[in-house]
Formats: structure tokens, C-alpha cells, sequence
């Protein structure tokens, strides 16, 4: 009898994991800052472009549509199917860009939290400390989202395997 393996998602962990990538990228260089000024410059380095974001997104795109071709369609000839692997370990290698720069500018915003209360108590206020808590929320959701993606088109006929 075949049963399909399902494996689960394993929030709890995807969201530590996610934490500890972020703070290791983006929250590790604000240790270096000894000014206001410097921990401010580091987090404008650390977030990245929003032109970045667009280009990452395509690219992100091309990854799950040549993922998608791979799991659904049948081709024929095997220098096809030959050349859509060879694309697909191709786009894996760049793929998780899109990932990289939210686990950077998530790790800016839990490193400036850390730090600003350090470097720069004057103006620490809780709607200060809230809004960027609130903004490091959406993008540890969207991290967590990115991860799982990454994870579901590196391997995708991994998601359909009977055991």
C-alpha cells in the first residue's frame, strides 16, 4: 500500500531558523558601530534597493516557472528535459537572492532594535520600537514564506514522492 509522506511544515523551527539567518547577516555588523551615525549607515547598507528587490523577484519568477515545467510537463526528448535541469541548478544557485536580501534587511531591523537602545536612548520611543517591530514581523513572514519556496523548488518532485 502507498502511502504519501507528508511532511510538515514546522513553523516553530522555520521561524527560529529564519531569526538566527538574520540576525548572523544583518544584525552581527551593527555590533561594530560605536555611533548613532554609523548604526544608521549600516542599516541603510543592509536594506536593500528596492530596485534589487524587483530584479531578485524576477528571477524568483523565471526559478518557479522553470520549477513548475520540470514537475508538470513530459517532454519528449531528453536534451530537453536535459537542458530545463541544467537551467533549473542553475536558477537554485541564484534563486535564493530574493531570501538573502529579506534575511539581511530582517536582520538590520532586529540588530538596529537591539542597538538603539544602546547607541542612542534620546530618541527611543515605543511607537518608534513598534513600527519597526511591526515591519520585522511582516518580513519574518515573508522570510519564512521565501524559505519554504526555496526549499519546494529545489527539489520539486520531492513534494509528490510516495514511499
Amino acid at each position: 500500500m502507498l502511502v504519501k509522506d507528508r511532511e510538515k511544515f514546522g513553523f516553530g523551527r522555520r521561524v527560529r531558523r529564519e531569526i538566527l539567518y538574520s540576525s548572523l547577516i544583518g544584525s552581527a555588523p551593527m555590533v561594530v558601530c560605536s555611533t548613532a551615525s554609523e548604526l544608521s549607515e549600516m542599516v541603510k547598507t543592509l536594506l536593500t534597493a528596492p530596485v534589487l528587490i524587483g530584479y531578485y523577484t524576477v528571477i524568483l519568477g523565471i526559478f518557479t516557472l522553470v520549477s513548475i515545467l520540470i514537475l508538470k510537463a513530459r517532454f519528449r526528448s531528453p536534451s530537453y528535459n536535459h537542458m530545463m535541469r541544467q537551467i533549473h541548478v542553475f536558477l537554485q544557485n541564484i534563486g535564493g537572492s530574493l531570501l538573502m536580501a529579506f534575511r539581511a534587511a530582517l536582520g538590520a531591523m532586529i540588530g538596529f532594535l537591539l542597538m538603539w537602545g544602546y547607541q542612542d536612548p534620546d530618541t527611543m520611543n515605543l511607537s518608534g520600537v513598534f513600527t519597526t517591530a511591526s515591519y520585522a514581523m511582516m518580513t519574518l513572514s515573508v522570510c519564512i514564506m521565501l524559505a519554504w519556496m526555496d526549499e519546494a523548488l529545489r527539489a520539486p518532485h520531492a513534494m509528490t514522492r510516495y514511499s
